[in-house]
């Protein structure tokens, strides 16, 4: 009996279908394997044969403890009873660490994401596996720096302390040789010379003042510092010109408040909690004679007579600047971690939530299309063939998004613009609106004006991207029946894409956020999508000192203008 051309053909696009399914899931850059309800393995793609180290046949129909380390092999199989009564999507490890075993028996890090569904009343687990050993080995070389920082901050701390008690000694020496004045001119001038040694080695910016804040004594480490001579300063600078006027004034809020009483934004930040006998060193900016600025803790005591009455101030500046930098180097390094860390936990959760619906969709229609057998059934058979397609479409572009963002995060992206003639240009906009003619909605149509006179220097790969996107979302968010309007054309120096929609539009407070990585517009919500497609092409606008504008209002429709110098 001859077979319908139509059935066969149906059968084809289904083995094609499934061919790109599973192209699609054997070269997923995270490891996936598929359990049945009593823990056997009924998938594993091609990244988890190389996370693990066992070929796809070595694991199926075993139990999945087999992945497991031996030690918690037996809890796992009661959280995994556990699961299958109770499943719900969820990522693992949320309290505890989580291992992963290989076949050679190495035990290697593990972020898990699990998701669920179920075929003929069967439930079958999907666990998304992602190897974090190179994370878990920067958390730990970040937190190894991060004691270095301390420890050297206590190292500076303790520093300070002895240089303090150093120059309290010093400045008790100081004034038991001024007592000894009277009784030898000899041991007055043995002092003083020590003392010059003293002041003149020290290593740090030594500055003695006047109750009032005027220099009276300048080491060359302040000359050094701060690019004075000592016959400059000397009793006719105030050490508060040595400072940021802004940074006193801060510091005079701030001491204000601490101490409770007012300090006035003078040399009275600089010397108020010494005067109250009250711990004070600090972080100042030091601005030097020819502008520049850098950091010190500055330590400030005072100066007593013979009659313990306070005569001046001393001030012990220490140069910190290579440590701030350290620690600003440090706290950057931290907070990008932190950043990718985040990345990946919300992709692997956006991941396990949007690949759930197509999966859903794929395994349904498959049952389903092998109930339809006749040649009767032949529309409905098209019909399933057609939402699986669009299905693993979905899953396609979701991972093609990620796969985009990953390579711009890690600085990969490389453009290669190239001189089109506007015939050149005009054939790969075609060639995208046919592209995306397969996804319009019943009567939808998408009209094309193209005006452009002048060669352009473009990436095909980046105009391609960037017109699939803007055109696909206007088609997603626009209702049957309605037109998406492209156009282009170059006008001063620029090559101007225009998208129209008159779709469920964007509100105002959606707008501020729109190109953001993530972001979904709240009456997108219910729309199926991964929140990254728009910031990617803002980031590949950035490459090029391009721009996109954006004017939409709710229920109205949106406009998207692309601008991409010339």
């Amino acid at each position: 009996m001859a077979v319908d051309p139509k059935v066969e053909n149906t059968h084809q696009l289904l083995q094609v279908t499934n061919n790109e399914f599973e192209t699609l899931f054997n070269h997923a850059t995270i490891g996936i394997l598929m359990t049945d309800s009593n823990g056997l393995v009924v998938n594993f793609n091609k990244y988890a044969e190389q996370l693990f180290g066992y070929q796809k046949a070595e694991v199926i129909g075993k139990p999945v403890e087999l992945l497991i380390p031996h030690g918690k092999r037996v809890a796992h199989i009661a959280h995994r009873t556990n699961f299958n009564e109770h499943p719900t999507n969820r990522v693992m490890g949320a309290a505890n660490e989580l291992f992963a075993k290989r076949k050679d028996d190495s035990v290697f890090p593990v972020e898990i994401s699990l998701s669920h569904f179920k075929n003929d009343s069967q439930l079958f687990v999907i666990a998304f596996i992602i190897d974090i050993t190179v994370r878990k080995q920067n958390e730990d070389l970040l937190k190894e720096q991060k004691n270095q920082v301390l420890q050297f901050a206590e190292q500076t701390k303790r520093l300070n302390a002895e240089l303090e008690k150093k120059i309290e000694d010093r400045t008790k020496m100081l004034k038991e040789t001024l007592e000894a004045l009277e009784n030898t001119q000899q041991e007055t001038t043995k002092a003083l010379n020590f003392q010059k040694a003293i002041l003149n080695h020290a290593g740090a910016c030594i500055i003695a003042t006047d109750t009032h804040g005027v220099v009276q004594l300048f080491n060359s480490t302040a000359e050094e510092y701060l690019g004075y001579s000592k016959s400059e300063v000397i009793d006719q600078v105030n050490v508060v010109q040595f400072h940021l006027a802004s940074e006193i004034q801060a510091k005079a809020a701030a001491f204000s408040r601490e101490i409770g009483k007012t300090v006035t934004p003078d040399f009275n930040v600089l010397s108020a909690k010494s005067m109250d006998d009250l711990p004070n060193e600090h972080e100042f900016t030091y601005v030097r004679k020819n502008g520049t600025t850098f950091t010190v803790s500055l330590n400030v005591t005072t100066l007593r007579d013979a009659q313990n009455s306070i005569s001046g101030f001393l001030g012990v500046a220490v140069d910190i600047s290579e440590i701030k930098k350290y620690q600003n180097s440090l706290q950057v390094a931290l907070e990008k971690e932190k950043q990718l860390g985040d990345l990946k936990s919300r992709f692997v959760t956006m991941a396990s939530h949007e690949f759930r619906t197509p999966l859903s969709t794929i395994l349904s229609s498959v049952s389903l299309i092998d109930k339809y057998t006749s040649v009767e059934d032949l529309e409905k058979r098209e019909k399933h063939v057609k939402r699986i397609k669009s299905a693993v479409g979905n899953m396609k572009d979701i991972l093609e998004d990620f796969l985009s963002l990953g390579k711009m995060e890690e600085g990969k992206i490389q453009l290669n613009p190239e001189l089109l003639t506007p015939a050149e240009l005009r054939d790969e906009l075609e060639a995208v609106i046919q592209e995306m003619q397969r996804l319009t909605k019943p009567s939808q149509q998408i009209t094309h004006t193209f005006t452009v006179t002048e060669d352009c220097n473009i990436d095909r790969k980046m105009l391609r991207h960037i017109m699939t996107n803007l055109i696909s979302n206007a088609i997603k968010f626009s209702p049957e029946g309605s037109s998406v309007d492209v156009s282009c054309e170059n006008r001063k120096n620029e090559l101007i894409f225009t998208i129209q929609d008159t779709g469920i539009g964007i509100s105002e407070a959606d707008q501020k956020h729109l190109f953001e990585r993530f972001f979904r517009a709240e009456n997108a919500s219910n729309i199926q999508g991964t929140g990254l497609g728009l910031h990617i092409i803002s980031r590949y606008l950035d490459l090029v000192d391009g721009h996109i504008e954006l004017a939409s209002k709710l229920n109205k429709g949106s406009t998207f203008i692309v601008h991409i110098p010339q």
